[in-house]
Order: C-alpha cells, then structure tokens, then sequence
C-alpha cells in the first residue's frame, strides 16, 4: 500500500451501540494504513438499517476471492447468515453463490471432531476429505456427532470517518 495506495476502500456499518462507525469489510488495508501512519482512509459505508445478514454475505464474497480462505470462519458465517435469513442449505448456496455441496460440506465441518476441524485449518485435510473423514451420521439409524465452535468471524475496528 505504501507504493501503490489503497486500491479498495474499507467498508463501515454504524453501530448504535458503539456510537461508532465499525469496519467490517479490509481490516487488513485498515491495519495497514494505521502501521503506515496514515491519518484518513477511504470507506464505503452500508445504510443505516441494512441488515447484517447482508452485510455478511458481502464479507463472506469478499473472503472468497482470496487464494486460501479459512474454512471454519466461511463454516462460521455460512452458519450466521442461514440463522439471519432463516433458510435452509440449498437456499443458502442459491443466495450466496456458492455451490450447494460446498455449503453442505462447510456446514458439516462445524460438526466434525476438533482434530478433524484443525487438520483442514493447516492445511493437511481437503474439505472433502474431512467429510469423508468424518461421517456424518442422521439418516438410517446413525448419530450425529456435534460440538460447540467459538470463532471470532470477524474483528471489530472503530475508525471515524465523514461518509
């Protein structure tokens, strides 16, 4: 950044709150320009009112396009975003874009054994293979295994900014 500039701005929610504005989308680029010492930085910012289910989906887009995005927090808001809409898998993947058996797979990664969950985290596991790794049981008389996730989607910064 400190040659080429902010190619993309950062995108801000108002939180009420807070009584803040909250950077939601390029905590990388913010950090970046807080350590290059810059005072101002250009932001987008979502409508007051725009629902965080949204506000997710675009994290989630962006996060993507990235060469090697983090399963378990994809996993994470794949989860958050099905609650905020209230809808299933196969309407999840319709709305978000992404295919309807990497939804499932991601979804069921959220319920496999934590030594499962930390070989894809490094790297060591496809996605396909942790489900293959560990089946899921439900239907024909199998149990489910599930456990409980705490992962941190996504770090709250406070920037103030004109908009």
């Amino acid at each position: 950044m400190s040659a080429s500039g902010l190619i993309q701005p950062v995108r801000l929610r108002w939180s009420a709150a807070d009584d803040a504005w909250i950077v939601c989308q390029g905590h990388t680029r913010f950090a970046a320009a807080k350590k290059l010492g810059w005072k101002t930085i250009d932001a987008g910012c979502y409508a007051e009112g725009t629902p965080i289910g949204d506000i997710r989906r675009d994290q989630l887009a962006e996060n993507l396009v990235r060469t090697d995005p983090d399963p378990m927090k994809t996993a994470v808001v794949l989860r958050d975003i099905m609650a905020e809409w209230n809808c299933n898998a196969a309407e999840l993947s319709a709305r978000v874009g992404i295919h309807k058996s990497t939804v499932s797979r991601l979804l069921a990664l959220l319920k496999a054994d934590p030594e499962v969950q930390r070989q894809v985290a490094e790297g060591a596991v496809s996605l396909r293979q942790a489900v293959v790794r560990n089946p899921r049981r439900g239907r024909g008389g199998r149990q489910p295994r599930t456990m409980d996730v705490v992962v941190k989607v996504s770090r709250t910064q406070r920037v103030t900014v004109t908009c």
